[in-house]
């Protein structure tokens, strides 16, 4: 029944470490780099936009790998925990495949950026 429980609270925090820790840097940079906004205390629309975008894909990244765990432990009893999962992973298919299925992960996570 708890079996991606930790993967999961871990995927939730990295999602918010990921969002937050972003957001504020990315809106000033892209406010006074590429928008060119007149005061970068009130950002134009499509600077927040991008913004969330940018911290949207930070989100992704930090995330995935959680995510992936989080789904392999559900799915049934190959894995005996959290750990066993990541270096059986990592041992069978490689470093990146923590990473699968990237753009449609960031597809799902930019829209949600955007709205929070």
């Amino acid at each position: 029944l708890y079996s991606g429980l930790l993967p999961n609270i871990l995927r939730g925090m990295s999602v918010n470490a990921g969002m937050l820790s972003c957001y504020d840097q990315a809106k000033e940079t892209i406010s006074i780099h590429v928008m060119k906004d007149a005061d970068i205390n009130r950002p134009s629309l499509p600077t927040q936009l991008m913004a969330s975008m940018v911290s949207g894909f930070t989100a992704s990244f930090c995330s995935l790998p959680f995510d992936l765990l989080k789904s392999r432990l559900q799915d049934g009893s190959r894995y005996s925990g959290i750990v066993d999962a990541a270096t059986t992973i990592l041992r069978t298919e490689g470093f990146l495949s923590f990473w699968t299925g990237f753009g449609a992960y960031y597809m799902r996570t930019a829209p949600h950026a955007m709205i929070i």
